[in-house]
């Protein structure tokens, strides 16, 4: 008789979704790229199978190979753009029917479907499904509101255009054959919630901010900032996003999916409105979690979904208060060759630049000259330390 393993498909470093090497044990294999090697040397290497090519085709071959040994009980595909994939593999090869199958997958990465399923349930800027100009041009002459194109199923900002008015569509290019357009919200701030469902139940939950809007951060402060939620962030928009995460999950999740999720909502006045979902980690937001929080996110998601572990679902009373602000800094590239860094050796940043290297300003969060996790105390410890960074970041000096 077969055994049965979980196989992992991931595409990048372990570190970034707190995989441990303890965590392959004799049940879990995992495939990912040649390229990715370095990170998984001590590794158990009976476990970790190597794709020279890492597409589709070649990862399907390996799994028709363990398939010749093994039950497969599920695929677990943690990297945002393979998160339909997995969920066929799921459907198509996998044992276990609590696991993310390709529909619920599809709600959590095409925009429109995520939309429409939420419909009258959660805030939501008003919508369209536009396939060309003309029907854009269409919507402008009935609204004379700001919009933004979004293509349905990339990652992140990529590929998102605003349009200030009909004028600007003429000019404008349209690679997809769908997009999402949507009216643009003015928001004071944008929140995120993080954290672990099983179903429509929420095992852990998060709340975190970003410093500014992220668009606005391109053309004003020339880094993103991702943050613990203010200290003293009003018990009644915690609770309105708790409630809001719940109502999303119970109208997704059908079976008992385990995973973690990303969600993001915009703050306009008092209302809270919702900018989209993600079955995912949310980029640094697991290590900011074991700093504010003492509390390891990845362990506590791995120890489910490779050995079991208790997922008891929590209320909103339940949710863990943060002993302190952790933040991820980001500060930009500029156009230019940098001719000067200036010394930070007792920052402990991550400098991603080179001296007398040319360089284009950053156009997406994860093009930075340098990168920092830090920790404060208080609301008062977080002002200043965002002022020294910012000042450290504007004596990078960059040649025209």
């Amino acid at each position: 008789m077969k055994n049965s393993i979980k196989l992992i498909i991931y595409a990048y470093p372990p570190g970034s979704i707190g995989l441990d090497p303890n965590n392959l044990g004799e049940s879990t294999f995992i495939i990912v790229p040649l390229a990715m090697k370095e990170y998984y040397i001590n590794y158990n290497q009976d476990k970790v199978i190597y794709d020279q090519y890492f597409n589709y085709n070649s990862i399907i071959s390996i799994i028709q190979q363990l398939l010749s040994m093994y039950i497969v009980s599920e695929f677990i595909v943690l990297s945002e753009p393979d998160i339909e994939f997995g969920g066929l593999l799921n459907d198509y090869y996998g044992m276990d029917k609590a696991a993310q199958g390709l529909t619920n997958a599809t709600l959590y990465r095409n925009k429109y479907y995520m939309r429409s399923l939420l419909k009258d349930k959660v805030n939501q800027p008003d919508f369209y499904l536009v396939k060309n100009k003309k029907m854009i041009y269409e919507i402008f002459e009935k609204k004379e509101d700001r919009m933004v194109l979004k293509p349905l199923s990339k990652d992140s900002a990529q590929g998102i255009k605003f349009i200030e008015n009909k004028d600007e569509i003429e000019y404008m290019e349209m690679e997809e054959e769908a997009y999402l357009l949507e009216q643009v919200v003015e928001y004071k701030t944008m929140f995120t919630t993080d954290g672990i469902c099983k179903g429509p139940d929420i095992v852990e939950f998060f709340v975190h901010q970003y410093d500014e809007p992220i668009l606005e951060t391109f053309q004003k402060s020339k880094r993103h900032i991702t943050r613990t939620r203010d200290l003293y962030l009003e018990e009644r928009i915690q609770k309105t996003l708790f409630e809001n995460t719940v109502t999303i999950l119970k109208t997704f999740n059908k079976c008992d999916e385990v995973f973690p999720f990303h969600m993001e909502w915009f703050l306009k006045g008092d209302s809270v409105i919702f900018c989209e979902a993600a079955c995912r980690f949310g980029g640094k937001i697991g290590s900011l979690i074991q700093e504010a929080y003492d509390f390891n996110i990845f362990d506590k998601y791995w120890s489910i979904k490779l050995n079991k572990k208790d997922a008891s679902p929590i209320c909103f009373r339940e949710i863990r208060k943060p002993n302190k602000i952790a933040l991820n800094y980001c500060a930009y590239k500029k156009n230019g060759v940098l001719r000067f860094i200036p010394d930070f050796k007792d920052c402990g940043l991550k400098l991603k630049v080179e001296i007398n290297q040319a360089y284009v300003a950053s156009s997406n969060i994860q093009e930075s000259s340098f990168e920092v996790n830090k920790t404060c105390d208080s609301e008062s410890d977080y002002t200043c330390l965002i002022k020294r960074l910012d000042n450290l970041s504007a004596s990078f000096i960059y040649e025209q």
